[in-house]
């Protein structure tokens, strides 16, 4: 997602799906039956012409040095990169609220236990800052007991907050929301890239090649290993999907966590550089596209119905109610987009 560490990654894509375990094999009398060959979105001469987002009614809101990652939470939007590390704006006015001094917030925010997390990758001290999501007080900071990456996320849900750590082999940390300490240390899946929690699961993505891993919260173990093409990285849990991120051939994976298998890959661009994404029952929104500022995704129909233009670089997105919010910290913008 930033400039300095945008991956570029160019091969094409064949989504598949793998077996859940053995219980839900094919010689299993009990199993559930096939699911249905996943579809195929728009393809590139397909996608809906861009339309200029301050033309379609969009705010421009002016923020430095470099306004990058965004999350909504309680009427409100954080954006990470500004101000002295992170600002808190109204969502349905765009005004700014607050902000919370945090060092190299580097990696996707997430909103849940009635805060917003926070990664300061700080390599002298790293540590997880908790923000309450109404007052937007700071109100713990979390040390961590190693480097965590850059370009990564954390995961707020099903009874923790997970983060995966930096270097060889990585790890995967549970933060209990209770006591505000690193609770458990788990085994991350080897080429770890992004985690997110939601629906039931703890979802990791690999990024070669593309799977996405599902691990049962309690447990920690594997539940399932989904392919959904050669590369994977940012994604996000909506209300009945989980959604990946394929730099590499520029498509978005859409992942049943009933079946945990991919029923759509959409393409959405030319390419992807970095990128963001955030879902929500009405729309799915990519950011870091090389075409556009951004695409948005109909879930009923799992194709690209809007992209919004002109390119402005590399940036995040975050969803609300009444506004979806797109950053570009390379010309230090923010924009309000009314829904």
């Amino acid at each position: 997602m930033r400039a300095a560490t945008v991956r570029r990654l160019r091969t094409l894509v064949a989504a598949a799906l793998l077996g859940l375990s053995a219980v839900a094999c094919a010689t299993d009398p009990a199993a559930p039956p096939p699911a249905a060959a996943p579809t195929t979105g728009s393809e590139p001469d397909a996608l809906p012409a861009l339309r200029d987002i301050t033309a379609i009614g969009a705010s421009t809101i002016k923020a430095s040095p470099n306004p990058d990652w965004a999350v909504a939470a309680a009427g409100s939007v954080w954006v990470a990169g500004v101000g002295p590390g992170l600002q808190r704006y109204d969502a349905a006015t765009g005004a700014l609220m607050g902000e919370v001094a945090i060092y190299s917030v580097c990696s996707a925010m997430d909103q849940g236990f009635g805060s917003v997390w926070a990664m300061s990758c700080d390599y002298s001290s790293p540590k997880l800052v908790r923000i309450d999501a109404a007052t937007g007080a700071s109100t713990a900071e979390i040390p961590m007991p190693t480097r965590l990456p850059a370009e990564s996320s954390v995961g707020a849900g099903e009874g923790a907050v997970w983060l995966l750590t930096s270097g060889s082999p990585r790890q995967l940390l549970a933060v209990d929301p209770g006591t505000n300490t690193v609770a458990r240390t788990l085994p991350a899946p080897e080429g770890a890239t992004a985690v997110r929690a939601g629906l039931g699961a703890v979802w990791v993505s690999i990024a070669t090649p593309g799977q996405l891993v599902r691990l049962d919260p309690a447990s920690g173990q594997v539940v399932a290993t989904i392919s959904v093409g050669p590369s994977a990285s940012f994604l996000a849990v909506g209300p009945d999907a989980v959604w990946v991120i394929s730099p590499s051939d520029a498509t978005v994976s859409r992942v049943d966590p009933a079946t945990n298998t991919v029923t759509s890959t959409i393409k959405v661009s030319s390419g992807i550089s970095g990128g963001d994404i955030a879902a929500s029952s009405d729309a799915v929104w990519v950011r870091g596209t090389e075409d556009a500022l951004a695409v948005r995704i109909d879930p009923q129909t799992n194709a690209v119905v809007d992209r919004l233009g002109p390119l402005a670089g590399s940036g995040g997105v975050a969803v609300t109610d009444t506004s979806v919010w797109l950053t570009a910290h390379d010309i230090q913008s923010i924009w309000r987009l009314p829904e």
